[in-house]
Order: structure tokens, then sequence, then C-alpha cells
């Protein structure tokens, strides 16, 4: 019994040496000596923003009818491609009862004015040829009737074109062409529909819109704080939300120097331009885009990861762990990308730095 009370007594004493070193390994240690750490790195840095918006074909017309009617025919589909001067649309006038009154009033008159003036000129042609009259009268004679043939025509035009839309004689017709060449990208009305002319006091109503799709300009909207450091020819990078893995370079084109306000803040418009060669993609009037510009960037600087910064007001500091000690120090920090952030001045490589979870 005295041996195996002995043993147990061995037993329990190694056990309670055990338990007292763990428990001064867990208890007794400084508290810096288990924490962890990181420290600077050197790397390149640059900052981006996203900038959401569309595209749209950098040409893109309205064609529009000079005379008003009834939308009667279209010659052309949505998507089809076609060349300056083919025909669009045909527009049937529609004349009210008082203007085929005074056209019809104005062609008997001015038909019996050109009668009275073509008998007028061959009896003094021949007068003038047993000249019986001057050359001077002959010549007024024959002013008048070239006058009077001239307004019987007119008025013919006139009446032609009430009746059937167009003129033979005349560069007048209801049909309308297509002022560009490109592709039909919207036709807004059915036929059938009323059309009203273009005029000065009127924008007329639109028949068609054709764009030249072999280039497109990318439209987005940036903050006050941002624009500064945007110029024109600035390169940015363009991803089409309909073509995920779509890469697209573009270059700055405009920055519009009048903003709007949206939510309390000032945006302004951008537009970037970019080709498309070779029918390489399909891209479509008003696709979904976005735009990755980089706006600073700085090579092999001391950086280190910005979750690990302690931001206070204006200022920033990092815990540095320097032995069982920690010291937290202010540092003067650069550009960001969200991920790391560039330290100016405050540390070095050697640093190490409390990681902050």
């Amino acid at each position: 019994m005295n041996k195996k009370s002995n043993i147990i007594l061995v037993i329990v004493a190694i056990l309670m040496v055990v338990g007292l070193i763990i428990w001064m390994e867990k208890y007794d240690t400084p508290v810096h000596d288990k924490e962890r750490t990181t420290s600077p790195f050197i790397a390149d840095i640059e900052k981006r923003i996203l900038i959401s918006g569309n595209v749209y074909p950098g040409i893109e017309v309205d064609v529009k009818s000079s005379i008003s009617g009834i939308l009667e025919k279209l010659y052309v589909d949505i998507g089809k491609d076609i060349h300056a001067e083919d025909d669009i649309a045909k527009i049937k006038l529609i004349p009210s009862p008082t203007q085929i009154e005074n056209a019809t009033s104005n062609l008997k008159m001015a038909f019996i004015e050109y009668e009275n003036a073509e008998k007028e000129y061959n009896r003094d042609l021949q007068l003038f040829e047993s000249k019986i009259i001057t050359p001077s009268d002959f010549e007024r004679a024959q002013k008048q009737y070239d006058l009077a043939k001239q307004h019987y025509q007119s008025t013919q035009n006139q009446m032609t074109i009430l009746v059937a839309g167009y003129s033979n004689t005349a560069d007048i017709s209801n049909v309308i062409k297509a002022p560009i060449s490109g592709t039909v990208i919207e036709l807004p009305l059915e036929e059938g529909a009323s059309v009203i002319e273009r005029n000065n006091f009127n924008v007329g109503t639109t028949l068609a819109v054709i764009a030249q799709m072999n280039y497109f300009l990318f439209k987005g909207k940036v903050n006050e704080m941002d624009l500064i450091k945007l110029h024109t020819g600035m390169p940015i990078t363009l991803s089409l939300n309909a073509m995920m893995n779509k890469k697209i370079q573009a270059t700055i084109e405009k920055i519009y120097p009048k903003g709007i306000m949206e939510q309390g803040i000032m945006k302004y418009f951008i537009a970037a331009k970019f080709s498309i060669q070779n029918d390489s993609i399909n891209v479509r009037s008003g696709y979904t885009a976005t735009a990755e510009l980089i706006l600073e960037s700085r090579e092999n600087v001391l950086c280190i990861d910005e979750k690990h910064i302690i931001f206070n007001n204006d200022s920033t500091f990092v815990d540095l762990i320097d032995g069982k000690t920690s010291i937290r120090k202010y540092i003067k920090t650069g550009i960001s990308d969200g991920i790391k952030i560039e330290i100016l001045d405050g540390l070095t490589v050697a640093d190490k730095v409390k990681m902050l979870e």
C-alpha cells in the first residue's frame, strides 16, 4: 500500500507542476508577447474609381419631314443598314378644303391669264414679223407671256402637290430621304400616324433615328472631388454589363462644364470615345457599362494594409509592438486603393505593427 501511495503522490505532484507551468504560460506571459503583428512592405499602388453609365453611337440623326400629313409607308426596318438618299418614308398630304379651294381658284385664274398672254404674244409676233411694231413692243409682250406661263406652271405644281403629294416638275416630294448613311436604330411611328412638319416654330415629328455604329461614346457622371483629376485624352477601361468578360479601351473626349446635383453631391458628365473595328463585337445603343479610371498611381512605395490603420478625425495612427510594449504612433499616409495605403512618414519595413481584426 505504501508503494502505491508513493506512486500516486508522485503522479499528483507531476500533474500539479505541469498545470502550474501551463497556467504561468497562459496568464503570466505579457499580453504583447502573443499579439499578431505585420510589417510595412514595398508595392505599387493605384487609386481607382468606377463610374456607371451607358454607351451610345457617336452620331445619331433624327429624320424629320418638311411637310405635314399622314405616314403612308415606311421603307426601312429597325436594324437595317442604309445609305444617304435612300427612301425612308412616304408622307400622304391631307389638304384642307380651304387649301383645295384656293389652289383650284388660283389655277383657273392663272390659266386665264396665260391664255390671254399667249394670244397677245401670237398677235404681236405677227405684227413684229410684218414690221408693224418695234422690237421693244414685242419684247414687252414676250415678257408678259413668259411670266404668265411661269405662274400657270407654278399653280399646277401647287395643285399636284396637294392632290398627289409631289411634283414631277419641281424638286418637291412626299418621300423622305436618309440624310446620312448608317443603321436605323429607332422607328417611333407606325404607318398611319400623323406627321408634323419641321419649321422655324416646330421641331417636327421624328420618323426615324439613324446612327453610325462604327464608334461609340460612353457617358457617365463623376463627382466634383474626382473630376479635378480627370482630363481629355485620359485612358479608361470599359466593361459592358451585357458582355461580362469583354474589356474595351476608351479615351475621354469631353468633360461637360455644367454639373447636376444628385443627393447633395455635384456631378458632371464625361464622354469617352471608343471604336468598333471589323464588327468584332455587337454593341447596341444604350448598353450599360462600367468605366474604371486610374486617378493616381505610385510605384515601389512603402505600404501597409489599410485595415491595420487607426483613424481618428483627420489623423492616422498604428499600434507599434516593441518587445513587450505597445506604442500608438502617428503616421502620414498617401493614396489608398481601398486595400492597401501608402505610408509617407512614420514607419519602416522593420517596424512591427499590431494587426487589427
